[in-house]
């Protein structure tokens, strides 16, 4: 793997076989570009990447010893996760198998603008992936009874009666709702299920039923629910 691009100060030159890379070595492999299959085949290598450097620093070394390094892994990745979240993410990917983690590339076509190479993600397509993801994801081995699942569903739309209106689809579909009322806040555009415990599989579960898409870790294990439901604007979808 040799490129060299002197315009942009980018030297690359990884020799064949396994190696082990530093930091420079790394940022090498994961921005090469320069063969037959182009920013396609650099994607490809950032999810490779990324699988060893989940075996190498989770799986292998165990890095929720190392404190310090995760609060500077946050500092330097934009997210709305918060350290707590991290901690427990961790800790599930830590017992993780890795034959059971799937990338998935956002489908699209190559677009140029202001001279430069971009995918344009294709909407309909991507939604159909992620809808045929999580429906995979729901039907895992292990999966829980609807009953086992406890549900808070909390009305963020601004539209009186929705959140009665999604508990009433979550009964209907066997779930335990424990709560129903109004959100903080009433501007959400989209509805969000919110992972309380770090069990993500009963979100998902959730997820499926409510043809929602907006998963994401918020454990709070003081509200005493398994998932919460914040419904936006997009409510009509959701009650379909």
């Amino acid at each position: 793997m040799k490129y060299i691009d002197n315009a942009a100060n980018l030297y690359i030159e990884i020799p064949r076989g396994v190696i082990k890379c530093d930091g420079l070595k790394a940022m090498e492999f994961i921005r090469f570009r320069a063969d037959e299959r182009g920013d396609i085949g650099r994607i490809e290598r950032q999810f490779e990447f990324i699988i060893n450097v989940v075996r190498k620093a989770i799986i292998e070394n165990n890095i929720l010893t190392n404190i310090k390094l995760l609060k500077l892994l946050l500092k330097y990745i934009d997210t709305n996760i918060n350290f707590q979240d991290l901690i427990n993410l961790i800790r599930n990917a830590s017992d993780a198998d890795l034959k059971n983690i799937e990338m998935m590339r956002i489908p699209g076509k190559f677009v140029k603008l202001h001279n430069i190479d971009f995918i344009e993600p294709d909407e309909e397509k991507t939604k159909n992936l992620i809808k045929k993801f999580m429906n995979r994801l729901s039907h895992i081995k292990g999966r829980y009874l609807p009953s086992e699942i406890k549900v808070q569903v909390l009305n963020g739309s601004g539209k009186s009666g929705v959140a009665r209106a999604v508990r009433d689809k979550l009964v209907r579909n066997g779930f335990n709702v424990v709560e129903f009322g109004n959100a903080d806040f009433q501007d959400y555009e989209q509805t969000v299920i919110l992972d309380r415990t770090g069990n993500i599989k009963k979100s998902l579960y959730v997820a499926r039923v409510l043809n929602c898409g907006n998963v994401y870790p918020k454990i709070n294990h003081f509200i005493l629910v398994d998932v919460t439901v914040i419904v936006g604007k997009d409510y009509k979808k959701i009650l379909r």
